[in-house]
């Protein structure tokens, strides 16, 4: 059983176990002030780059450009975060209150089947025989150094190269395919974190004005957060996938175990408690 972490304050935590539902908040309001940008400025520059003396290369760069700027930009994604890492100083301090939160542990393949996302493959297309519907997604980040970006930036140049010779060409494969791994792409600063995410792409329910899944498609809601006016949507029920709860380093009350253990069991939760072993204070 694979586990992953999602690291928050004592107020989220007690909300998500009261409510059993996990927040997605839109990439754009995330602490990556590049968040969604930096896989696609990345594509861009070597797209030109390579595309000196190849009057294709450079049309196919120009329609690129056009079509993010004035056209229609990435689609309209909504993340909720998790880490491998189970007991992480840096994640404590960025995400749990200085570490006086919590880390909620997850079982991977029960959360993923619970809000209908296939794991992907590590070329980042749904699993072989994974149903999917294409709006919830969930894989690991990809932090982008120069090994990790080449094969994907390599893969838009081959769609670029397709077009040479084709009188009127279409962007349209590339387009998807940055549009897809700008959701994963982070700059390698982050890398310490080992994140996976969930993903929801509220852009094509909306665009087609239609549902086009099976079962209702989530609400966007509203709250006001660090980052300004946030828009945010939730997952369906996630107790049953939880199978841990880590104490935050900065929880001293010696009866927080205890407490939390009453809490859990109150709303029907079997986890295994667990406290921080990070001397962080």
């Amino acid at each position: 059983m694979t586990i992953v972490y999602h690291y928050c304050d004592a107020n989220a935590f007690v909300s998500i176990i009261e409510s059993g539902r996990l927040r997605l908040t839109d990439a754009r309001k995330t602490n990556d002030r590049r968040e969604l940008e930096f896989f696609k400025e990345k594509a861009l520059d070597y797209i030109i780059r390579h595309s000196k003396d190849n009057q294709s290369l450079e049309d196919f760069y120009s329609a690129l450009g056009f079509h993010f700027d004035v056209v229609e930009d990435l689609s309209d994604f909504h993340i909720c975060c998790f880490s491998t890492e189970r007991d992480s100083v840096g994640q404590w301090v960025a995400y749990a209150e200085k570490g006086t939160g919590f880390a909620i542990g997850f079982d991977i393949n029960d959360l993923r089947k619970t809000v209908g996302a296939p794991i992907l493959s590590d070329g980042y297309v749904a699993v072989p025989l994974e149903k999917t519907d294409g709006d919830w997604q969930f894989a690991p980040v990809i932090y982008g150094n120069d090994q990790n970006l080449k094969p994907h930036l390599d893969k838009i140049l081959e769609y670029g190269r397709a077009q040479e010779g084709v009188e009127i060409g279409t962007t349209q494969s590339a387009r998807d395919y940055i549009n897809r791994m700008c959701a994963y792409l982070k700059h390698p600063a982050f890398g310490n974190e080992n994140e996976w995410r969930i993903i929801y792409d509220a852009t094509r329910p909306v665009h087609l004005k239609k549902l086009l899944t099976e079962g209702p498609q989530p609400e966007i809601r509203w709250r006001y957060g660090k980052y300004g006016l946030t828009p945010y949507c939730e997952t369906p029920d996630i107790l049953t996938c939880i199978r841990e709860v880590v104490i935050g380093p900065g929880n001293l009350d010696r009866e927080t175990d205890s407490y939390i253990a009453r809490f859990l069991r109150s709303h029907a939760v079997d986890a295994k408690l667990i406290k921080s072993e990070c001397p962080y204070r």
